[in-house]
């Protein structure tokens, strides 16, 4: 693909989409590729919550280069009319797609002949995407990380075991599934153990606000269990990854999986579900994945419409199993947690994503 290489998308929203956009928009620059950004958070329906990022303003970039548009599919020939056909001529048009379901929606199609090819980050992805992308080259590419800091797991939380789940109400409360995670932890601990605790941290309850209430009825008596739905500086998010003993993630289904990835960058054990992209590296190495069948999409939030779509209902006998495992062995949860830190690292790095960017050559002209 030809330089320079313009980012397009939310980079000043919160959100996964958000986050996506500004990890590959740093990758590429620090891997010294010529690389601007065009934000149009402005223009989504954006949540509270404005991330602090700052880049090299791309938007009357005209001529030849490469776009990367991190929207999703049904949105992708708007943003597209709102850059101008001048600045969108001559340009390799890539987009960057994340999806959480079997079968990318049909809706998606529309995109295809605005399109030269699809990036996404998993082989689930891909095989979901490449149900709506003829002809188009779907590629995969790795999700940009750096490394993370790691706490001192011999001073935790004053020797109490601490579980971790993080989440965002806007990516789907059912999706998401924090109610399972809560009755994992009860199952395995009880109610009145004050040596364990359970935090469930959530962002953006204006998004469900139901999901605080079910929630909270979960939650029950247990008085082993914290729920924090406040925007926390970075500083204190870390605080929290630092507590962390486990973090869980009993997801339904998962474009990619970033909680997951970060606790695996930061060595700390995670348990999650064995389905969608997390299974591409979580397993009994590396982690502790949760067996789950697959059972119709029931989306109350209705984020998700397809028919006949599946997804995950995790076992949460062996979640609860998993937690009282770790609790119990420290020495193999380390050990599977250093080897899930080495993996990922491998795996999402920056410079792999830079070096995938650049290897990608040239598709025909879009049709439409």
């Amino acid at each position: 693909m030809r330089p320079p290489y313009i980012i397009v998308g939310l980079l000043t929203q919160t959100s996964g989409l958000g986050a996506a956009a500004r990890a590959c928009y740093t990758a590429l620059d620090d891997a010294g590729m010529e690389v601007y950004g065009i934000d149009v958070t402005g223009h989504s329906i954006h949540e509270p919550e404005q991330a602090d990022f700052t880049f090299r303003d791309g938007g009357t970039m005209t001529g030849p280069g490469t776009l990367i548009v991190h929207i999703g599919g049904g949105r992708v020939a708007p943003v597209l009319g709102l850059l101008g056909a001048r600045m969108v001529a001559d340009k390799h048009v890539l987009a960057h797609w994340f999806w959480e379901l079997d079968r990318a929606p049909d809706q998606w199609r529309g995109s295809i002949g605005f399109l030269h090819g699809i990036c996404v980050n998993s082989g689930f992805v891909a095989n979901a995407v490449r149900q709506i992308a003829d002809p188009l080259p779907v590629h995969i590419v790795p999700y940009p990380m750096k490394p993370m800091r790691t706490g001192d797991a011999t001073s935790i939380g004053n020797g109490k075991f601490v579980a971790l789940t993080v989440f965002n109400m806007s990516s789907n409360f059912y999706r998401k599934n924090p109610c399972a995670v809560i009755k994992a932890f009860r199952q395995a601990f009880g109610d009145a153990d004050d040596s364990v605790e359970l935090v469930v941290k959530y962002s953006n309850a204006f998004a469900w606000p139901k999901g605080e209430r079910l929630m909270r009825e979960a939650v029950g008596d247990a008085r082993n269990i914290t729920l924090i739905g406040e925007t926390l500086s970075r500083e204190a998010l870390d605080a929290l990854y630092d507590r962390a003993r486990a973090v869980v993630s009993l997801h339904r289904s998962e474009g990619l999986g970033l909680v997951v990835v970060e606790a695996m960058m930061r060595g700390i054990p995670v348990i999650s579900t064995d389905w969608s992209s997390t299974a591409e590296f979580v397993d009994d190495s590396t982690g502790f994945p949760v067996p789950a069948k697959l059972v119709p999409v029931d989306d109350p939030q209705g984020n998700y419409t397809q028919k006949d779509a599946l997804w995950a209902d995790p076992d949460i006998d062996i979640a609860a199993s998993h937690l009282r495992h770790i609790r119990a062995n420290p020495e193999d949860a380390a050990q599977r947690s250093a080897a899930a830190r080495l993996h990922v690292e491998e795996t999402f790095s920056a410079e792999s994503y830079a070096a995938a960017i650049s290897r990608l050559s040239d598709t025909p002209e879009p049709s439409g």
